[in-house]
């Protein structure tokens, strides 16, 4: 699938906080915005471009470094090339987002002991 059909279905995902917007013909960038409980958070961003080598290709990003981005990428090349993108990101977006949740209940838990 190309980068500028995904685009389209992509924009439908601004809404559950993932942008995604078009940079160049086989790339886009990808916007991550975390939450919890109605506040926002922080927001990571990545670029991802597409081959016929490799259907999901991380060309840079600022995710924190436990997210296993290499790992999440060579799972993802052993699904259809369709089905890779969405996975790839969806996947991603619930490690940001078990990541804020966690912080933040910790947080919210220090505060009822106290």
């Amino acid at each position: 699938m190309e980068w500028s059909s995904m685009y389209k279905w992509w924009f439908v995902y601004d809404f559950t906080g993932v942008t995604v917007t078009s940079v160049k013909q086989n790339s886009v960038n990808v916007e991550f915005c975390t939450s919890y409980l109605g506040t926002l958070y922080e927001s990571y961003a990545m670029e991802l471009s597409s081959s016929d080598d490799a259907p999901v290709s991380v060309v840079h990003h600022d995710l924190p470094y436990f997210v296993p981005v290499q790992q999440i990428v060579t799972d993802c090349c052993t699904v259809a090339k369709e089905e890779a993108h969405g996975q790839f990101v969806w996947t991603v977006y619930r490690y940001l987002h078990a990541f804020v949740a966690r912080r933040q209940e910790t947080l919210l838990a220090q505060v009822r002991v106290a």
